[in-house]
Parts: C-alpha cells; sequence; structure tokens
C-alpha cells in the first residue's frame, strides 16, 4: 500500500510534467516538425511513466507507455504526420486519469476520435407545455430520455436544478449525435408535453471555445536557493527584534509592552511557518540508498536488504542534503565490514541475507538516526592491534582502554582495519567524516557493537539548522547560549544546596539525587563560586544532572551561525550566535557534559 503522502506528492509532480507535455506540443504544433521538441515529449511521457509505476498507478503507466510507442515512431522517421488535435486529447486524458475520474486507454482514445469525426452537434430549444402537471419531473424524463439516445453537451437548466425544482417551461440543450435530422425529430416528437421545439445544427466555426479548467494554484515550485535566502533574512529579523526589545524593555510603557508581545507573537508565528516550509520527509533521501545498497552488495557478492523506519519524519532539507553522504559513508562500512558472505551467514546461522535498519527517532527538536547492521561486529582486539601497531596508543594505554574509547579509535581519519582497499571501503575514509559532520551540526555520534552480532550507529542531530530557542546564561563574566531542548527546569539554588558524596556535589531536587555540573569548571574559566547561582536541570540521552552558572540572563530566539571547523572542534561547543547588543556568544552543547 502506498503512502497517501507519496500519492499526493506524484500528483503534484506528475500535474507539473503533463502542463510541460502540453506546453511542448503547443511549440511543436507552432514551429512545426522539431526533432528536439519530439525528443523532449518522449523524455516527458517516459519519466511520467516511471513516476506512476513507482506509486502503482497501471492506468496511466500504461497510457504513457503506449503514447512512448507514438513518439518513438516519429522519432525513428517511421511515421510524419502529426495529428494535434490526438495529441491534445491525449493530454486531456491524462488529467482526467490523474484526478482518477476515469481509466482511458490510447486505443479508446483513437477509435472516439475515428467516431468523432461523423458526429454533428445540434442545439435545441424545447417549449413544455403550460399545461403539464408535475412540470419538473416532466422536464427531467425528457432530459434524461435526450442524455440516453444523445451525447449531452449541456443543459440550461442543469439536471440538479429540475430536482429541486427551480425551473420555467423551457429547457435548452446542446448534444452531440450521428443521427440524422429526421430521426431526432422522431424522439422529440414522441413527447406530448412538448408544445414545441427548434432544431438546428451548430456549424463549425460556430462551435464554443472549449472550456478550459483554470484551477487555482494550490502549490508552488521554489527554488532551495530563495528560500535559504528567506531564511536568512528571517535570521536577521529575529536578530534585530531582539535588539529591538532590549531597549524597548527600558522604557516600561504598557502599550509599547503591548504591542512588544503581539510582534513577538506574529514574528513567531512567521518562524514556524517559514521553517516548516524548508522540512521534508527523511524518506525523500533514505530511500535513494536502496539501489546504492543493491548494486554495491551485489558488486561484493553478498546479498543486502536496507530497511527504513520513521522515514516520515520531516527534517531540515539543508540537514538532509548534507546528511547523505555522511550516511553513505556508514552504509558503505556496513556492507563491506559488517555484513557476511551469505555462505558464512548460513554457517554461523544467520539468514544468508544481511540486513541493514535505518531508524529515525523524533525527540523534541532533536532527530536520533540509528544505522544498524546484523553483521560479524567490530573485533576490538584487532582494533586494538591495528592502533598499536599504527603508532596511535601504547600497548599499556591499549589495555586500559574502555570499550566506548576503542570504538571511538576507528573514527581516526586514516584508521582501517581492511587489509586490501576496494572500491567500496578499506581507505580509511569514512567514519571520521561522519564524525567531522555530527560535530559541525552540533550532534551526538556513539558506536556500539557486539562481537558477531553487529553494529550500531546513533547520531543524534537537531530537527533545524537556523533558528532554535536558547537560554542566555552568564559564567564568569562571559555570555554562553544553552539550547532550550536540552533544558527541563531552571532553579534558583544555594550554595548550602550542594551536598558532598565521594568527592561530588549533588543536589536533592524533589527526592531526586542529582550530579552537579559547575560549566565554569568545565570551560576552565576563573570563577567564585556564589552564593547563590541557577541549575539548569538538562536531559540527553536519558541522562540528567544540574548544570551549574552563575545566573540566567534571559530567554531568546537564536539563530545558529556556523562557526570556524577549528572552534567545532573545542568540546561542548555546537556554534555561535548574535546576541541582541550585537556581540557574539558561544552556544554550548550541554550533552557532551553528560557524557563525562
Amino acid at each position: 500500500m502506498i503512502d497517501n503522502k507519496y500519492i499526493e506528492l506524484f500528483k503534484s509532480e506528475a500535474e507539473e510534467i503533463i502542463n510541460n507535455l502540453e506546453k511542448a506540443i503547443l511549440e511543436l504544433e507552432k514551429k512545426g516538425w522539431t526533432q528536439g521538441l519530439i525528443n523532449e515529449i518522449f523524455r516527458y511521457a517516459h519519466t511520467l511513466k516511471g513516476m506512476a509505476a513507482a506509486v502503482e498507478r497501471k492506468d496511466i503507466e500504461e497510457f504513457c507507455h503506449n503514447l512512448e510507442d507514438e513518439f518513438d515512431e516519429l522519432r525513428k522517421g517511421e511515421k510524419k504526420d502529426l495529428d494535434f488535435d490526438f495529441l491534445f486529447k491525449a493530454v486531456d486524458s491524462l488529467k482526467v486519469m490523474l484526478k482518477e475520474e476515469k481509466r482511458i486507454t490510447i486505443e479508446e482514445l483513437k477509435s472516439f476520435k475515428e467516431i468523432e469525426s461523423f458526429k454533428k452537434i445540434y442545439e435545441i430549444e424545447i417549449y413544455l407545455d403550460p399545461e403539464t402537471q408535475f412540470f419538473a419531473a416532466r422536464m427531467l424524463v425528457i432530459l434524461k430520455t435526450i442524455k440516453e439516445k444523445f451525447d449531452l453537451i449541456s443543459s440550461e437548466p442543469r439536471e440538479e436544478d429540475i430536482l429541486k425544482g427551480e425551473v420555467e417551461n423551457v429547457l435548452k440543450v446542446v448534444i452531440k449525435t450521428d443521427k440524422d435530422e429526421k430521426k431526432i425529430n422522431e424522439i422529440l416528437e414522441s413527447f406530448v408535453d412538448i408544445e414545441h421545439y427548434f432544431l438546428r445544427e451548430r456549424k463549425e466555426f460556430e462551435r464554443e471555445e472549449k472550456e478550459i479548467e483554470i484551477k487555482p494554484l494550490e502549490e508552488i515550485r521554489v527554488r532551495s536557493e530563495k528560500l535559504d535566502r528567506l531564511i536568512d533574512t528571517l535570521g536577521e529579523l529575529v536578530i534585530e527584534k531582539e535588539r529591538l526589545f532590549s531597549k524597548l524593555k527600558e522604557r516600561k510603557e504598557r502599550e509599547l509592552e503591548d504591542s512588544m508581545e503581539n510582534l513577538e507573537r506574529l514574528i513567531s508565528y512567521l518562524q514556524d511557518e517559514v521553517m516548516s516550509i524548508r522540512l521534508i520527509p527523511a524518506i525523500q533521501i533514505l530511500e535513494r540508498f536502496k539501489r546504492f545498497v543493491r548494486d554495491k552488495a551485489k558488486e561484493m557478492g553478498k546479498e543486502v536488504e536496507l530497511v527504513i523506519e520513521g522515514g516520515n519524519i520531516e527534517l531540515d532539507r539543508v540537514l538532509l542534503e548534507e546528511m547523505r553522504e555522511p550516511l553513505l559513508h556508514i552504509i558503505r562500512n556496513s556492507i563491506d565490514h559488517g555484513v557476511e558472505f551469505p555462505k558464512e551467514r548460513i554457517s554461523q546461522g544467520k539468514p544468508s541475507k544481511g540486513k541493514i535498519l535505518i531508524r529515525l527517532e523524533r525527540e523534541k527538536n532533536s532527530v536520533t538516526i540509528f544505522v544498524m547492521d546484523d553483521g560479524k561486529g567490530i573485533d576490538k582486539r584487532s582494533v586494538l592491534k591495528k592502533a598499536v601497531e599504527r603508532g596511535l596508543i601504547s600497548e599499556e594505554r591499549a589495555k586500559a582502554l574502555t570499550e566506548k574509547e576503542i570504538f571511538e579509535l576507528i573514527t581516526i581519519p586514516g584508521f582501517s582495519t581492511k587489509e586490501d582497499t576496494t572500491t567500496i571501503s578499506g581507505r580509511g575514509v569514512g567514519l571520521d567524516i561522519v564524525k567531522q559532520f555530527v560535530t559541525k551540526m552540533g550532534g551526538f555520534f556513539e558506536i556500539d557493537s557486539k562481537f558477531t552480532k553487529g553494529t550500531t550507529i546513533k547520531l543524534r542531530l537537531p530537527l533545524s539548522l537556523a533558528i532554535t530557542k536558547g537560554v542566555v546564561v552568564s559564567v564568569a563574566g562571559h555570555r554562553f547560549v544553552i539550547p532550550l531542548i536540552f533544558i527541563h527546569e531552571i532553579i534558583e539554588g544555594k550554595i548550602d544546596d550542594i551536598k558532598k558524596m565521594m568527592g561530588k556535589d549533588y543536589m536533592l531536587v524533589r527526592e531526586e539525587v542529582l550530579p552537579c555540573i559547575w560549566m565554569s569548571k568545565k570551560l576552565n574559566l576563573d570563577s567564585k563560586k556564589n552564593e547563590r547561582f541557577s541549575a539548569l536541570l538538562i536531559e540527553s540521552d536519558r541522562k540528567r544532572a544540574l548544570l551549574l552558572v552563575d545566573k540566567v540572563l534571559t530567554q531568546m530566539d537564536v539563530v545558529v551561525k556556523p562557526l570556524d571547523i577549528y572552534l567545532m572542534r573545542i568540546p561542548y561547543v555546537s556554534g555561535g550566535t548574535i546576541l541582541w547588543d550585537g556581540t557574539v556568544a558561544i552556544i554550548i552543547d550541554p550533552s557532551k557534559f553528560l557524557e563525562s
């Protein structure tokens, strides 16, 4: 069963292709035989056929396939005659099918055209006897008989108006038929309720222009560059708003405060709407990996299936595009290093076909991406041996490393346990790129693996890269921004509230003992422990702690600005922003505090 979201996406894109097809045929009719336009029309039909097949619209797929055959004969020069009436009817048929009104075939279209050439159009003006009882009912009987005997083009009044009883004694109809006037007269004269009527043939030059449905635009396509500029401009607007509000707050005038609140609400609404435009379902990028997995696995003589869960979660388009290459590296490593050959898997009691699972989970304003395979996992001994051989660590240090630290070694640039290089991996390029990407995006990266069972790589990233909400704090005279998504609560505390246990600081918050993290100490800033402080209850990856700062200054909309790659490598730093007074503040990722 195809998801409705993809069907709607197909309809939107198919409508654009059909419109382009119509334009190309109009251009062809205007310019005459042009090989370039013939090829272009063929491509439109071919593209639409493929899209229809993807969403299981067999009617459109078959119609386009037959339309391709028509144009293929033209492309090869086997046919030179162009029947534009037929081509435009084909376009109209596609429009009808796209609305799922009815199924049409090329053969029906051709036979319909042949039949139509013998038909004539007649206008009939029928006057009913004013003495007729059940006036509307009799008129309805006459109209239905006309519809059965002829092709009814239009009627006045319409059938629904007659059913409502909104009629006089005149019925005007326009019909199309291959019957002659004598036969039409016989049918009309069979009705005793008709007082008299007028019948005339409408000549070709008198035909009304065909009504073209001009639909209101429900969707428009905007170049991504324009959308990015809109996001940037919105970011500048948010910064200026914060600067303006900081100055207006000093005046403390009631009318100004009301206007400020309204402006805050409107800008917040605008921000949400603009940001939502840039969100697209992750499946649009992830679905493309299936072919890559199939081809690369086959190239290596392996059988691998890619499964995607949570693909409907919407992410920032820019984030998805940036994420594509790192995910490609992870999948490449899973195919080459992780999933075993079919015979090896069977001997271990596993199915011959390996599985790579990409699962997305949304948590507030962040998304966690798991890439899991059921392969052979990471051999910790092999990793340590290679690290010692390359001089990355000493043998003594190798013995003291935790499992997590061992897995971190494989993210070192150039590190690989592969002895040979393939077209897929083995050059030591891969997970280091992934880690750099996650660091640059202000996210979280983790590797977990069970030998012979498989490997899980976990990435946590923000849903959007442009604007978020943050809390501005003061630490040792410096201002920092903490993303609001990590903060559950802000508590005002005193130094006496802190208790020592095993050399570490803890606080009791509603019967929960929480570890305390002094932000000044983590950032190596000289700061005296004040009598009073602010404690931010932070949570990440199911870990909770209190982040202690000198003071909470304000909450604000934060426009995330990228920093130099060297600054981004500093622990706890995830980006920068501009404050209300024009100064730059560092955005801190508190999840890094919780890791330690």
